[in-house]
């Protein structure tokens, strides 16, 4: 009895002990700590001057309606060859059908070909068919709006490749037919090898869907001039108007890429990257260097002066750099780590 009471005071002469001696081994912990702990060192990095493209995400989004048509010259006679079909792209220059051999081409433009044109006329209309004319022939023919002997000597050329044995010099608007939009993608046909041509005006080919108009959606910052919607293998071009409205200037260009993207609910939507095409002079700073402040503001702070400037983010870099307009000196640096430096830090008003 007597052994096992020694032996529960020793067990309790240990235990005191080594509360006691933990005690004194952690009395100057905290102290210990914050010694451990260095005061934190700033870290800069240099503003570095760049071009601002304004790039951001964006889409164009196309309504579409009804193809046009293209109509029927005023040929009349047999149709002897159809080239248009359902899934073929008509181009300027090549025919769309023919009439007792006579082919029936395709040009593109907005000047339409009304009348038989002869020396002596002027206009954009001949201005059009001389144009048409140099494709077809491979000649040289002055595209000045004036017919003269050397348009009449390629309209000749382009009458002995139809096989006329007495060629006029005159040319006659029913050759050909008006492209109302390019590219110009068939969807249906309305004539047929060995029917009578089709009154003038009428329908031959019907394209697939159009646009009939365009909307453009961007948070893009960017200021009123020429942009571009980027996207794989195509770059569409756009133009924001000082009031911050868009416009498709080559309509063109957004119709090959609006027909080869599938149509929801009668609408197409193309997605991609909106830049800026001839970018402006701005700053590139690390994007950790960027202080955006319970208002939301944001300023840098230069790490030679301390002072915080407030900047205009634009944007941002494949490099993780934040793009800004211009407002720090050439060869300034800024803090990385505002935060750990300064703490809570409200940007000044710019």
């Amino acid at each position: 009895m007597r052994r096992a009471r020694v032996y529960e005071v020793a067990v309790v002469a240990l235990v005191a002990a080594a509360v006691l001696a933990v005690w004194l081994l952690t009395r100057g912990a905290p102290e210990a700590l914050a010694d451990l702990d260095p005061d934190p060192v700033p870290v800069a990095a240099p503003v570095t001057s760049t071009e601002l493209d304004f790039a951001s995400d964006g889409s164009l989004t196309a309504t579409l309606g009804p193809g046009p048509d293209v109509l029927a010259s005023a040929l009349t006679g047999t149709v002897t060859a159809v080239a248009a079909a359902p899934g073929v792209e008509l181009a300027a220059g090549t025919a769309v059908y023919a009439v007792d051999g006579v082919p029936v081409v395709a040009y593109a433009g907005d000047t339409v070909l009304y009348r038989t044109l002869r020396v002596g006329d002027e206009g954009e209309d001949v201005r059009a068919a001389q144009g048409l004319l140099a494709a077809l022939t491979g000649r040289d023919v002055p595209v000045d709006g004036r017919f003269r002997a050397s348009t009449a000597a390629a309209v000749r050329a382009y009458e002995r490749s139809l096989g006329v044995a007495q060629p006029t010099g005159e040319l006659r608007a029913e050759w050909f037919t008006r492209l109302p939009v390019v590219p110009f993608v068939v969807d249906a046909v309305a004539v047929q090898s060995g029917q009578p041509a089709p009154p003038a005006g009428d329908p031959v080919a019907t394209a697939t869907a159009t646009a009939t108009g365009y909307q453009v959606g961007t948070a893009s910052p960017g200021p009123a001039g020429d942009y571009e919607l980027v996207t794989p293998g195509h770059e569409i071009p756009l133009t924001r108007a000082a009031d911050g409205t868009w416009t498709v200037p080559d309509e063109a260009a957004a119709l090959s890429v609006v027909l080869a993207t599938p149509a929801v609910d009668g609408s197409v939507t193309v997605t991609g990257r909106i830049r800026l095409v001839t970018g402006e002079p701005g700053q590139a700073v690390p994007g950790a260097a960027v202080v955006t402040d319970a208002s939301g503001a944001t300023c840098v702070v230069d790490a030679a002066t301390g002072d915080v400037v407030p900047v205009a983010v634009v944007g941002a870099g494949v490099d993780g750099t934040a793009r800004i307009r211009p407002a720090l000196d050439e060869g300034a640096t800024v803090l990385v780590n505002p935060a750990v430096m300064r703490g809570d830090v409200t940007c000044p008003s710019s």
